[in-house]
């Protein structure tokens, strides 16, 4: 991901939050939900909704002081990975 290049660069896509995030908050719950059996596909990072949460995970992280209130305000569910 571009956010991880550099702080400046995911400082620069903050402005940007409102067009991205949308879309992460309607498939951010998309999980499997397979009970008690094993996720092979878990190491390949095939399940989208933790895709979703470490990306934005990174883009808190690495986005300056703004990017969580605009994270906060355009996906209602999520839960800071740094204020805790």
């Amino acid at each position: 991901m571009m956010c991880k290049t550099s702080k400046l660069v995911a400082e620069a896509f903050v402005p940007y939050y409102r067009q991205m995030l949308p879309v992460m908050n309607l498939l951010k719950h998309r999980n499997k939900n397979i009970g008690d059996q094993i996720d092979y596909g878990q190491r390949r990072g095939e399940n989208i909704g933790d895709l979703i949460n470490e990306t934005l995970n990174i883009m808190e992280r690495q986005g300056g002081e703004d990017a969580y209130i605009n994270i906060k305000y355009m996906v209602p569910t999520y839960e800071s990975c740094i204020f805790s």
